[in-house]
């Protein structure tokens, strides 16, 4: 992977012995040096005590983070992991517990965000701007979505000022696509299509993609160095309140073109 330009790892664990996830991860760090960055997802594989022994282990592995540890819903326990030489992150636990929730109990490190399972590019986006103002670092994964899905995460990853690598090589796990790739992984990197649309009016060609990780404006063009620019966040639904007062000015209007047409039955034309 490093050979093919990835410049951070991330190794599966949980699923067998801890001592054998200590082991194949320190072979990972020994084949690729201390420049590369390491993480570690157990997919809520752990209990309390494993997940403290795991913590303690990959501390001597210059570890980035250990994702999802435990159960989904146990932030407490999250939280009590953290600040031990290994960054928590969690993925899980935002299927199952509000962003506010997980913010307030300082459950996380690192909030690794999937578009596709967050209810769309926007409101991942809100998810990521919430979690750094709560100085907490936002990325982005998918779900192993087809190329559509795919390229608006990368628009998401795009819009989110000085990102970690972002988890985005995920078309080789797929059989098939639905369309071909606007914004596949070259060299570990993606580069981030300019033109219309999620995709760009089609597939990248040389010369006119942005560089990788660049947002772009909407009309097309490139955004000044170093200004953030951001994507929608959808209008909240219309608030109880808005709603009575609409219904009050629409019942004023009839009230008042019911008493002008009676007015008018009454005397006639002027």
């Amino acid at each position: 992977a490093v050979d093919d330009g990835f410049s951070c790892l991330k190794v599966k664990v949980g699923a067998g012995d801890l001592d054998r996830d200590v082991a194949r991860l320190r072979a990972v760090r020994e084949a690729v040096g201390d420049d590369v960055p390491l993480r570690a997802d157990a997919n809520a594989a752990w209990d309390r005590g494993t997940a403290e022994e795991a913590v303690e282990a990959f501390a001597t592995l210059d570890l980035s983070y250990l994702e999802q540890p435990l159960s989904a819903d146990d932030l407490s326990g999250h939280a009590a992991l953290r600040g031990r030489g290994v960054g928590i992150a969690l993925d899980e636990t935002l299927a199952t517990v509000s962003v506010r929730d997980v913010l307030d109990a300082e459950a996380a490190d690192v909030l690794v965000l999937k578009p596709m399972a967050l209810g769309g590019p926007a409101r991942a986006h809100a998810v990521a701007r919430r979690a750094l103002g709560a100085g907490v670092d936002p990325l982005v994964t998918t779900t192993i979505d087809a190329a559509p899905a795919r390229t608006a995460a990368v628009h998401v990853a795009a819009a989110i000022p000085d990102v970690r690598p972002c988890g985005l090589a995920t078309a080789g796990a797929l059989d098939s696509d639905l369309v071909p790739d606007p914004a596949p992984v070259e060299s570990g990197t993606v580069a981030v299509p300019t033109g219309p649309g999620v995709a760009g009016g089609g597939p990248s060609v040389p010369g006119v993609a942005a560089p990788p990780w660049r947002a772009t404006r909407n009309d097309g063009r490139r955004p000044t160095e170093g200004r953030i620019y951001t994507l929608p966040v959808p209008t909240a639904p219309m608030s109880t309140g808005r709603l009575l007062y609409v219904l009050a000015l629409f019942a004023v209007f009839v009230f008042s073109a019911g008493f002008v047409v009676i007015w008018a039955l009454s005397y006639g034309p002027l």
